[in-house]
């Protein structure tokens, strides 16, 4: 951290784009001493936020902001000593009014420019996403548990093609308790400028400030903490806003970043690339289409440079080429001239990853998208391509269309959103084949598996594989069948065959599991097996008694798991079937033994992304007894002599009655009970009695059975939710204009003031949000149907 007397501070790139000085004449309420109170507003959390004042001046394009927290005891001491502001150097210039340290009534002023150093953090690297935002950091001295840290700042949104609109939601739910909240906006007689205001919130005060200028200003005191409730469907908008925007409709905000993307003339080695693909692929208009979004989607990498006017707009298609880079908007661009070239129709889409259809209840602005699909059409028919998606080998006819509902095309022309089909339920499949051989309860076992996928499944199995590498991958499944068999590890070659030309995947995994059998205080040996790929698919149930949000479930998924054991004995012949026919997935078991093996199949299937919030009751009651039916404890006779040594007799067990799944190895049925929205095994079902694979207790032959294993590919590198303070909610002053509350990101659930940027976000500019409009949604005009969508139009 800069010191005193360091005067290259903040020298380098964006040094003239960061100044300390005092606030515009517009904004009120900057002398004012922050509240005071003599009580913990969070039951004693290390820190308070006293005060949030956001201020708007649309025809300035300025944002300010001012925030007071007060520090509590040594931890929020720690956290908040150091204080960083956020902007983009390339649209935005940040103006630093003041860091006051209150103690005893009395302000100590910190804002000395001397003392910040400006840093480019790149958060987004590790995902090939450059935003080139700055962080302007200092660090406070002399700071005591009971300060006050008052911190203001404007952004003024300065670069060419984007100080000309104006459009931002505020956050009116907080993740923490606020003692103070206020919002004010000064909009200009004959303004275009809108807003939606939430149920509950006051009504605005207004005054005029001069002719034709008037203020409105909201204010809230003491407002409780308001978490996001957890696995809500991303179109389900939680939390509250007040949204503002000056476009009219989205058919304004198709036809203003079509300005922004300009009319691009195809280069010349882009027209000699579609002279090569047309000579391949002849007259045949989709077989020119695969062609052309296999090179974009291969030939040219994925990288986001975002900032400024780059966050909107693509660079030019020649660079992009030379380059053989860009973001989701330099390749979406690249493959629609590429197509156009081709004969083939196309047309750049705009969608929101998270909030997907629920776009349509925002006010309209550019800032409700994060993401840039391709609308084609080659010989009539309607496809989606995504040319940012590696693992997207499939011919296009063979993938689903991406399940984010509603776009808006980047065209001059665009009347309004268009519905993005859902994908067919049969879209995904995840088949996973277990074959254990088991020679020995007391010894190493062999297990084989075999992973396949189709659909949205096969491409993740892809895009694991190709982000992590083979080593990595093989790491990764190690450690997830661990958390169910602890001394499990990775044997052999391993096979990997996930670039098939159909877009299939497969990979055949070896490992060896030592202490399989685990012993109960009578000496009884069992072990667990279940449907570990359904475990890490399905969400479980909520435990909120109240809860005020439909619980989400993955769709299209579908997973079949096969578990085949080679036993040291023999067995009579058994069979058992279960299947439960819920409104929200469907589960069919079937397990059949005879002779030396043993064989489960468990297939599972959701129905819906989501469940209602009045269905919740009879859908955790269906998930309870789906996992009674998935996990059972496999049991082997307590007789040391019965089993057969390398190369020794093999004994038939004893018949030893019916108990649950077989009577020979009498196997018991494991419950799934259900806490905290994850499953977990229990001999009987009945409440949690810890996790992990554990020993059972001593002198009981009952054997305790493990947490269900985490078996969660991490895959994809598209964007998702727009991102803003993890603690307050505060927006980021300037781009983007949309950010929404989130979770608490630090010990005492504050993070720095301005931080405010959306760490999964393609593009800076192309931001979603999961902020809703209680006042009503905002009704579009008709929707159109995109077959009827004219996708020659010029961009």
């Amino acid at each position: 951290m800069p010191h005193e007397g360091d005067n290259k501070a903040a020298s380098g790139a964006g040094a003239d784009r960061f100044e300390v000085g005092p606030p515009p004449r517009w904004v009120h309420g900057f002398k004012a001493a922050p509240p005071q109170v003599d009580r913990a507003l969070d039951g004693g959390a290390p820190t308070d936020l006293l005060l949030l004042d956001h201020q708007l001046f649309p025809a300035k394009a300025a944002r300010y902001q001012r925030r007071a927290l007060r520090v509590n005891n040594a931890q929020g001491v720690e956290a908040h000593s150091q204080v960083g502001l956020d902007f983009d150097p390339a649209a935005e210039r940040l103006v630093l009014h003041s860091v006051r340290v209150w103690r005893d009534g009395k302000a100590g002023e910190r804002a000395d420019r001397d003392r910040f150093r400006l840093i480019q953090r790149e958060p987004q690297l590790e995902r090939q996403i450059f935003d080139g935002r700055l962080s302007a950091l200092t660090l406070l001295e002399d700071v005591r548990a009971g300060d006050i840290i008052d911190i203001a700042a404007t952004h003024f949104t300065d670069a060419a093609g984007l100080r000309e609109r104006f459009s931002e939601a505020v956050p009116t739910a907080l993740p923490v308790a606020l003692q103070r909240w206020s919002l004010s906006v000064i909009a200009e007689g004959g303004s275009e400028l809108r807003w939606t205001v939430p149920a509950g919130l006051p009504d605005a005060e207004e005054r005029e400030v001069k002719p034709g200028w008037k203020l409105h200003r909201w204010r809230r005191e003491d407002v409780a903490a308001s978490e996001p409730e957890p696995n809500a469907p991303g179109w389900h908008l939680q939390g509250s806003a007040v949204e503002f925007t000056d476009f009219a409709g989205w058919a304004e905000v198709g036809a203003w970043v079509a300005g922004l993307w300009g009319k691009p003339e195809p280069p010349a080695d882009l027209k000699e690339i579609a002279r090569g693909i047309a000579a391949e692929a002849g007259d045949d208009p989709l077989a020119r289409t695969e062609r052309a979004f296999a090179f974009v989607r291969d030939e040219v990498r994925y990288l986001g440079l975002g900032g400024g006017i780059g966050s909107l707009k693509p660079h030019p298609p020649a660079e992009v080429l030379r380059r053989r880079f860009g973001d989701c908007k330099d390749k979406a661009l690249l493959l629609t001239l590429l197509l156009r070239l081709l004969k083939v129709p196309a047309t750049p889409v705009l969608v929101n990853t998270v909030a997907g259809r629920a776009a349509r209840q925002m006010l309209p602005s550019p800032g409700a998208f994060d993401h840039v699909l391709v609308c084609t059409r080659p010989g009539g028919r309607t496809l989606w391509a995504d040319p940012t998606r590696r693992g997207a080998t499939a011919p296009l006819t063979e993938q689903a269309p991406p399940p984010f509902g509603s776009g808006l095309p980047v065209s001059a022309k665009a009347t309004s959103l268009v519905t993005i089909p859902s994908p067919p339920a049969d879209a995904s499949l995840l088949v996973v084949r277990d074959h254990f051989q088991i020679k020995h309860p007391d010894r190493p076992v062999a297990l084989e598996i075999r992973v396949s996928g189709e659909g949205v499944e096969a491409e993740r199995l892809r895009e694991l594989v190709g982000t992590l590498g083979r080593s990595k991958y093989r790491e990764l499944r190690t450690a997830q069948l661990q958390e169910f068999y602890p001394r499990a590890n990775a044997v052999g070659d391993w096979l990997f065959a996930t670039d098939a030309a159909d877009g299939s995947g497969e990979i055949l995994e070896h490992y060896e599991i030592a202490d399989f059998a685990l012993k109960g205080g009578d000496g009884e040996r069992a072990t667990p097996f279940g449907p570990r790929s359904i475990y890490s698919r399905f969400p479980g149930v909520p435990d909120e008694a109240d809860r005020r949000s439909p619980w989400a479930l993955p769709y299209p998924c579908r997973v079949r798991h096969e578990i085949h054991f080679d036993l040291p004995f023999d067995l009579p012949a058994e069979e058992q079937e279960r299947e439960i026919d819920s409104a929200a997935f469907g589960f069919r078991s079937q397990i059949t033994v005879g002779g030396r093996s043993m064989d489960a199949t468990y297939r599972y299937w959701s129905k819906r992304d989501h469940v209602p919030i009045d269905a919740l009751a009879t859908f955790r009651a269906d998930a309870e007894e789906m996992g009674k039916a998935a996990g059972q404890l496999l049991r082997f006779p307590n007789s040391p002599d019965l089993y057969a040594l390398p190369d020794g007799p093999v004994r038939r067990p004893p018949r030893r009655g019916k108990a649950g799944l077989v009577a020979a190895c009498a196997a018991a049925l494991v419950g799934l009970a259900i806490a905290g929205g994850k499953l977990m095994l229990e001999p009987g079902g009945g409440s949690l009695r810890g996790s992990g694979r554990q020993a059972p207790p001593q002198g009981a032959g009952a054997l305790a059975a493990p947490a269900r294993p985490e078996f969660r590919p991490v895959f994809g590198d598209g964007p998702t939710a727009a991102g803003a303070d993890p603690a307050t909610g505060s927006p980021r002053l300037g781009l983007p204009p949309r950010p929404r509350p989130g979770p608490p990101a630090d010990s005492d659930g504050f993070t720095a003031l301005f931080e405010g940027r959306s760490p999964e976000s393609d593009d800076a500019g192309f931001r979603g949000s999961l902020l809703e409009s209680p006042s009503g949604p905002i009704k579009p005009s008709q929707p159109d149907d995109p077959a009827g969508l004219d996708l020659s139009l010029d961009l």
